[in-house]
């Protein structure tokens, strides 16, 4: 199962990748869109890949807990940045039910027009072949002491 998980954890980015390219031609409100049943295929893709009550925790200390609440997360993301764009540099097998993705973000901020880069180390946990939470942090070693072990 666990080499399974780290091939769920990439296509999960891989599609949070073609959602991002679908709403930068096209700004909306993902939470909006999921409400109207009317996400495009690309984002309703992203949230196949996540459970109903999928929890995410930001590595700001932000927590959205389920889908819609996940999509408000996003959508505040979105409207503070004039483009966003990630790529995964790395999916490790933690073993159990934990993957860590080393996933490297920019963006440019919608009114300061400030370029931004960051590395985040992504801890996610899977359940049934779903993404049941994702736990954010700045360094590598904050990530690996959350599940008990050391780099």
């Amino acid at each position: 199962m666990s080499q399974e998980n780290v091939e769920i954890v990439r296509r999960y980015f891989d599609a949070v990748k073609r959602g991002l390219a679908v709403h930068w031609d096209n700004p909306r409100s993902a939470a909006a869109a999921m409400s109207a049943d009317d996400l495009a295929p690309e984002q309703r893709e992203v949230l196949g890949f996540t459970h109903v009550n999928v929890e995410w925790r930001t590595a700001f200390g932000l927590i959205y807990k389920g889908q819609l609440d996940f999509a408000k997360g996003v959508d505040q993301l979105l409207e503070a940045t004039n483009d966003f764009w990630i790529e995964v540099q790395e999916v490790t097998d933690l073993g159990g039910d934990r993957v860590l993705a080393v996933v490297r973000s920019a963006m440019t901020g919608k009114d300061s027009d400030i370029e931004v880069s960051q590395t985040v180390f992504s801890l996610m946990t899977l359940r049934d072949g779903l993404i049941v939470r994702a736990e954010e942090y700045l360094h590598r070693e904050e990530a690996l002491e959350a599940v008990g072990l050391r780099e």
